[in-house]
């Protein structure tokens, strides 16, 4: 049963007849008959009741209304998502991040795409950095953003920006007030 069968099963409900539907569809009339009779034969039970020239649903055919209707749109949804990833800008983005990445400057970057992309579906997924590679790798996110790069030939990296580090203690740590690279020496 294709969605096809389910929408011509629909414009002889709506149009109350196979001549109507055939008119509607641009379809002989024997073509239309021939779908119904098929689709009867393979459910197994009538769709129709043919009286006095007129073409009623069947108990079975009122059943089966509200499933064809969803079946005929999530088909049309389905090709219109296809078919929307053809325009440029479109389609999904799947980003995993590194989690102390994703703060306030990350979503301010992200508030902006969205906005200007309204067609791409951008999901945000946190991990570590050496996750983010591996989902990247498995084809479960598209871009990551990670700490430093990522050594491997398989990966692509760009470094985009140094991200300063602060090194704390306590006031009265005996490296309190000392550089870093002085504490370093001092030890050694």
């Amino acid at each position: 049963m294709d969605s096809d069968v389910l929408n011509t099963f629909l414009v002889v409900h709506r149009r109350g007849g196979i001549s109507h539907a055939a008119k509607a569809l641009h379809r002989s009339q024997p073509a239309i008959s021939r779908r119904i009779a098929l689709l009867e034969q393979e459910l197994g039970v009538p769709l129709f009741e043919r009286i006095a020239g007129k073409t009623r649903l069947s108990d079975a055919g009122r059943v089966m209304v509200p499933y064809a209707e969803r079946a005929v749109a999530a088909a049309q949804d389905a090709e219109n998502a296809v078919r929307a990833l053809l325009r440029d800008n479109s389609g999904p983005v799947a980003l995993a991040v590194t989690g102390t990445l994703a703060g306030e400057r990350l979503s301010n970057v992200l508030k902006r795409f969205a906005r200007r992309h309204p067609d791409v579906a951008l999901t945000l997924r946190t991990a570590t950095s050496a996750e983010v590679s591996d989902l990247i790798r498995r084809g479960e996110a598209t871009i990551g953003l990670r700490y430093d790069r990522d050594r491997s030939r398989d990966l692509d990296c760009e470094v985009l920006f140094a991200e300063p580090l602060g090194v704390v203690c306590a006031p009265d740590h005996p490296l309190a007030g000392r550089r870093v690279g002085q504490a370093c020496r001092s030890q050694g």
